[in-house]
């Protein structure tokens, strides 16, 4: 009982060790999985928010009507129902300086940095994460989208603060850990009763028939587990002094 006992602990550990090596490493994959899926999820809601103000902006700068491009920054600003995790809407000449924010001091200003820089002069949708001294050091989700309507008229950006999408996905990484590791709890348990019940346990009753010794289990062995043949009872020689 003693030495099926430490086979049973020895399978036990290995059964252990290898579950936290794959627990570990589909932790690892499922968080980032989640991690970018929310982030993805934030800037393709921020490009359907810029979207539906593309058309009314490039009319509006083309008619010179900075009124009504404060209006639709105000509108969108006030939209927060749909959008609560909004930050800040910019519009920007097709020169990078802000026509429109919804921070008024910003009017005229020309903002710095390569992000706004590529965001003037490319022709497609560009996005970012960086942390905002200006905005309370809180990490932002940074969105521009070119306003087109026949020639490229400026630039539409908005910050997203990124904290509702981080916690998001701890929510949802924590949901995930603990499906995992009840997933692995049961597979372990199992595989355990099913390794101790039909390997471990037939060889201990083998030894305990052969009287300890294992070269009276060897024919009892081979007697049960290879009933037909010579070569496998090669292959089961060394079976019995597992127990030694």
């Amino acid at each position: 009982d003693t030495r099926a006992m430490r086979i049973k602990t020895r399978i036990l550990f290995s059964l252990i060790g290898a579950n936290l090596l794959v627990f570990s490493v589909l932790w690892a994959v499922l968080q980032n999985m989640v991690d970018d899926a929310l982030y993805e999820q934030t800037v393709r809601r921020g490009e359907a928010l810029q979207q539906a103000l593309v058309a009314p902006c490039a009319i509006a700068i083309a008619n010179h009507e900075i009124e009504n491009i404060d209006y639709y920054v105000g509108r969108l600003m006030r939209s927060r129902d749909s959008a609560q995790d909004l930050e800040y809407v910019a519009i920007l000449d097709y020169e990078g300086r802000i026509l429109s924010h919804s921070d008024e001091t910003q009017y005229m200003a020309r903002p710095e940095g390569r992000f706004y820089r590529d965001a003037v002069s490319r022709s497609a949708t560009i996005h970012r994460v960086f942390f905002s001294a200006s905005h309370g050091g809180r990490e932002i989700i940074e969105i521009a989208s070119p306003i087109v309507s026949g020639i490229r008229w400026g630039t539409l950006v908005a910050g997203f603060q990124a904290a509702p999408s981080r916690e998001a996905a701890r929510t949802l990484n924590l949901r995930l850990l603990l499906g995992v590791l009840i997933i692995l709890l049961i597979t372990s348990a199992a595989v355990y009763i099913s390794v101790a019940h039909n390997v471990v346990e037939p060889i201990r009753l083998l030894a305990e028939a052969a009287g300890g010794n294992p070269g009276m289990a060897l024919p009892l062995w081979t007697a049960a587990l290879c009933p037909g043949g010579d070569e496998g009872a090669q292959d089961s020689e060394e079976a019995p002094r597992l127990l030694v």
